[in-house]
């Protein structure tokens, strides 16, 4: 739903809508907020079949197998024209808040393609497909530069680079951790996660402890699937496969966060 009406406009000042909240779980939902641009009331109404946070899909997804519902393909083309036009250079030429912005446009793009697909393919559409998640690789692949240059990652940034390490046939175990966090390099004393621990061989998992950052960005990044009622505990899927994850929480700030990457795959 969020992507959906992101898709709209202001109709006063053109400006793409900001945060948005949820309101009601089941049958009639609605995206509430103010515009960025103009402060305009903005409202956006959906039916539900159940909770919309509730529904398992994968983290570059919006929903299941079936083609999208709200949006419409000639939409989809078009915002994937749009995040073509502003990535303009590979990966390592960028400098690192620059690098960050553009790859949260590879992400997005990723996604409209992944949904565009839904709709049905031919040769041109998947080899559109593979261009575009190639691209997001890069991204995925330059990261550690990026943390050397000292890039500010905000905890979405690293939930998400820790989902990039799950592959759909391949998932890292404690020594692929290990390595990954060698090239990530220490954490930056400005950053949202301070000290990161991994578990043993006998169960791979990554500690981070949060300095700053909540429970609502870290849903938005994981499309949180399976939710306990306090927000503790869900699991997520990436790449075909589940993972579960463990959060401690300080009201909505978020303090430690635990990614198990051996719950296995999905059904």
């Amino acid at each position: 739903m969020h992507f959906a009406a992101s898709l709209v406009p202001c109709a006063k000042c053109g400006a793409a809508p900001g945060r948005l909240d949820l309101h009601g779980n089941d049958g009639p939902c609605s995206l509430i907020g103010e515009c960025p641009g103009c402060g305009e009331p903005l409202h956006f109404h959906f039916d539900c079949d159940g909770d919309p946070l509730d529904r398992p899909h994968d983290a570059l997804e919006l929903g299941l197998a079936e083609p999208s519902q709200i949006i419409a393909p000639h939409e989809l083309r078009a915002e994937l024209a749009r995040l073509d036009a502003r990535i303009t250079q590979p990966p390592s030429a960028l400098a690192a808040d620059e690098w960050q912005a553009r790859c949260a446009d590879a992400r997005r793009a990723a996604t409209a393609i992944l949904e565009l697909c839904k709709f049905g393919t031919d040769g041109q559409l998947e080899e559109e497909r593979d261009r575009v998640l190639d691209r997001l690789e890069a991204f995925t692949a330059d990261a550690p530069r990026v943390w050397r240059l000292g890039g500010k990652l905000r905890l979405v940034d690293e939930a998400r680079a820790l989902m990039n390490q799950v592959g759909r046939k391949t998932r890292p175990d404690a020594a692929s951790l290990r390595r990954y966090i060698a090239q990530r390099g220490a954490p930056m004393p400005d950053a949202d996660v301070g000290a990161i621990t991994i578990g043993d061989e006998s169960r791979p998992t990554i500690e981070l402890d949060v300095r700053r950052g909540t429970i609502d960005e870290l849903e938005a990044a994981f499309a949180r699937v399976r939710r306990a009622a306090d927000r503790g505990a869900f699991e997520v899927k990436v790449a075909g496969q589940r993972l579960a994850v463990t959060v401690k929480l300080d009201g909505k700030n978020v303090r430690r966060l635990t990614i198990d990457f051996s719950a296995g795959e999905t059904d």
